[in-house]
C-alpha cells in the first residue's frame, strides 16, 4: 500500500515535469530528480553514455547527500534539537530514496548520509570509507548478487576514487586551488571507475574528465531549481 501510494505520487510528479518542461526536458529532468527513465529516449541515452555523463541520468549520490543536508540545515533552524533533527532529516532522506525507486547508488548515499548525521551525535568522528564499508556491506547482505551489478561497482568504486585517491593525487602534485582540486577529484573517479566501465561498455571517452567540471557544479543547481519547481 505505502509502496504503491509512493509510486503513484512519482508518477503524478513525472507528468507534471513532462507538462511544463516539454517531453524531452520533462523526461530528463524526471531520471534525474525522480529515478524515472521511462521517457527517456534510447538515442538521448546513447549520447551521454558516449560522452562518458550517463551517470547524470541517474541520482546522484553527491546530490542527494547535498540535498540531506539542505534538508538537515533547514529543519535545524526550525527544531533546534540536533537529535530531532538527525531522525527527522534520515527519514525524510530514505522516504525519498524509497519514493526514487531504492537504486543502489541511492540507498549507498542514503545510508552514508544518516552515517555523517549519527556519528557526531555519538561522539565520533564521520570516515567515508568506512561508512562506504558499511553501506557495501549491508547491501551485499541484502543481495549477494548484487556484486555482480554494474551500478554497484562505479557507485562504489567512484566514492572510493574521489575518498581514497584525489587526496593522494593532490599531495603528489601539490594541489591547493579549487579548480586543481575538481579536476584531482574528476580524474581520481575516472580511474577508479575505469575498469568496470571498460568491461562493459568497450571504451571510454578521455575527455569526460573535462566535461564533468562543467556539468557537475550545474547538475547542483538544476537539481536545486528543478526540486524547487516539484
Amino acid at each position: 500500500k505505502f509502496r504503491e501510494s509512493m509510486w503513484q505520487i512519482r508518477q503524478k510528479a513525472h507528468e507534471f515535469l513532462k507538462q511544463e518542461l516539454g517531453e524531452e526536458d520533462g523526461a530528463l529532468i524526471a531520471a534525474m530528480c525522480l529515478g524515472e527513465k521511462s521517457s527517456l529516449k534510447e538515442e538521448d541515452k546513447n549520447l551521454y553514455q558516449r560522452n562518458g555523463i550517463s551517470h547524470i541520468l541517474a541520482i546522484s549520490g553527491l546530490h542527494l547527500m547535498l540535498l540531506g543536508m539542505g534538508v538537515f540545515r533547514s529543519l535545524k533552524v526550525i527544531l533546534g534539537s540536533d537529535k530531532k533533527v538527525t531522525f527527522v532529516s534520515i527519514i525524510i532522506m530514505s522516504l525519498y530514496c524509497v519514493f526514487t525507486g531504492n537504486s543502489i547508488s541511492t540507498i549507498r548515499a542514503t545510508i552514508m548520509f544518516a552515517l555523517s548525521l549519527i556519528a557526531p551525535m555519538l561522539g565520533r568522528s564521520y570516515d567515508s570509507l568506512s561508512a562506504l564499508g558499511l553501506a557495501a556491506i549491508l547491501q551485499l547482505f541484502m543481495n549477494p548478487y548484487v556484486l555482480n551489478n554494474s551500478g554497484f561497482l562505479l557507485s562504489f568504486l567512484a566514492v572510493v576514487g574521489v575518498s581514497f585517491l584525489a587526496p593522494r593525487l593532490q599531495e603528489l602534485f601539490g594541489v591547493k586551488g579549487k579548480l586543481g582540486k575538481s579536476l584531482c577529484v574528476s580524474i581520481s573517479s575516472t580511474l577508479a571507475t575505469l575498469p568496470p566501465l571498460l568491461c562493459n561498455y568497450g571504451t571510454y571517452p578521455w575527455y569526460s574528465i573535462f566535461l564533468n567540471l562543467w556539468i557537475l557544479p550545474a547538475m547542483s543547481v538544476l537539481l536545486f531549481l528543478a526540486i524547487l519547481l516539484l
